[in-house]
Parts: structure tokens; sequence; C-alpha cells
């Protein structure tokens, strides 16, 4: 059974609770960490490794503490349940007549509920952090969704150093075992939106590459007052991927926009 990405951390009651009586069980142990000025450095740089996938959840503050890291924890399960397996159907229309341009797209993602509710119960919180608006956790998972062994994870490098471009804003990645897609994505009202978004544009871009189907049609119209030329294209593109791996993130503080790099392997 499919279920949408924006209902993906509603999936059920059950998941739910369960989540909320995991979160009162960790928070005895694992509480809510030091207040920082700046996100961690995993958030602009996860976690990767041959046997693992990552996650990064981000919530603002709730009523209770607890609330909070439950709300944070769930985001990054649906991270994590993305990275495993996303279906994406994207259409992008395009038309041009005399010198105006039109466009119109959109970008539906989907996953199946059970890799969700099995990321839900098999993830492993390794950090935690805390600015003065959002509570970030990092989350890990087998790449089979199975628990994996906490000494077996890892943090990751550092940041990129306040201010600096990642190189990879202006050069896409280049392997020949993997495709990469990287999506913008301007401000909205809370910032795990954005941050979703800019993954979700990436996820879109990689699935415009492997398939996409073409169309178009040029008319020509010729009147007295002159020639008129209308053109008009489509891309459309329905794609599973599978281990679509975040790999990196930044934030343009002069231009407040969001930028996700996800790396997708061929084989």
């Amino acid at each position: 059974m499919n279920l949408n990405f924006r209902a993906d951390i509603f999936i059920t009651r059950q998941v739910s609770r369960k989540c909320l009586v995991f979160g009162w069980i960790v928070f005895l142990f694992f509480p809510l960490s030091i207040t920082a000025q700046a996100p961690p450095a995993w958030l602009y740089n996860p976690p990767r490794d041959a046997s693992h996938l990552y996650g990064v959840g981000i919530a603002p503050y709730y009523t209770s503490d607890s609330l909070t890291y439950v709300m944070a924890r769930q985001h990054a399960v649906s991270e994590l349940t993305k990275q495993y397996s996303t279906s994406v159907k994207s259409k992008l229309a395009e038309s041009q007549h005399t010198g105006k341009v039109l466009s119109f797209g959109y970008t539906t993602e989907t996953v199946d509920s059970s890799n969700f509710q099995r990321c839900a119960a098999n993830a492993i919180v390794i950090d935690s952090a805390r600015t003065t608006e959002y509570y970030y956790v990092l989350v890990s998972i087998g790449r089979n969704l199975g628990t994996p062994d906490a000494s077996e994870v890892s943090l990751g490098e550092q940041a990129y150093p306040s201010g600096e471009e990642p190189a990879w804003i202006t050069a896409v990645p280049e392997s020949p075992g993997a495709i990469y897609g990287i999506g913008i994505s301007k401000p909205y009202m809370e910032v795990p939106q954005a941050w979703e978004q800019s993954a979700k544009e990436a996820r879109r871009e990689i699935a415009m590459t492997l398939s996409a189907r073409k169309s178009s049609l040029r008319k020509e119209q010729i009147t007295d007052a002159g020639t008129y030329h209308r053109k008009w294209s489509e891309d459309v593109t329905n794609v599973t991927l599978h281990r679509n791996i975040i790999v990196g993130r930044w934030y343009d503080t002069d231009k407040h926009l969001y930028y996700t790099l996800i790396e997708y392997p061929l084989r």
C-alpha cells in the first residue's frame, strides 16, 4: 500500500503511539542537548557508509521536550524511508507564444507504508542538537532496514565553514557509478519544509535524468500583422528511486535558498 509523502509521519495511530512511548523512554537517557547558535555539522554533511542509511529530523519546540523529540525523530524516519525507496511522478509543461513563456509543473512522491513502519521501529538516534528555534536528531538504520549496531555508525565529517559555498553548488559531481541531483527551495514558514522541498526537487531531477518522456509541438501562424510562433513542450517521468542518498546540504544566507545534493547509484 502506498502513502502520500505528506502524510507519512502520521501513517497510523499505532506507530504514533509507539513512537511517543519510545520518545518518553529514550528521553530519560537522551535529554535535549545544550542550545547552539548554528545547526549541527551532520545536517550539511550527513554520515555515509556502505552498511547504513542516515536521516536528519528537525522539529520546532512543542509544549514538552519529549513531544519535540518524538516529532523530530518521526521527521528523520520519514527521511530514511524516502532515501530507502521513493516513487516519483513529475510533469513539467511549458508554452511559448509571442515572447511570453508560461510553465506548469508538479511532482508527487509516495512511499511504501510498510517501509515507514520498519524505519520507525528499527532506527536508532545517534546524536541530537538544538538551536534557539529548532531541535535536530540524527538517526541511523541498516540498509536492509534492520536495527543497526550503535558501535558501527558514525557522525560523519565536519560541516562546510560558515559562508563557504560547497563546490557542488556550481559543478554537479560526476561518477561512473552514480548520478546526482541538486534541489533548490525557497524559504517556507518552517525550515523543515524548505529542506524537504529541496530534497524533493533533487529526486525529481534524478528521475527526469533516468527516464523522461518528452513531447513537443510547434505551430506557425501567418497573419496580415506578421508571423507568430507557438511552441509547447512537456516532460513526464514516473520512476521509483531505491537508495537515493542525501550527501550534502547548504543554505545560502544571502539569497535565503536551501540546497540539497542527492546521490543515486546506477547499479
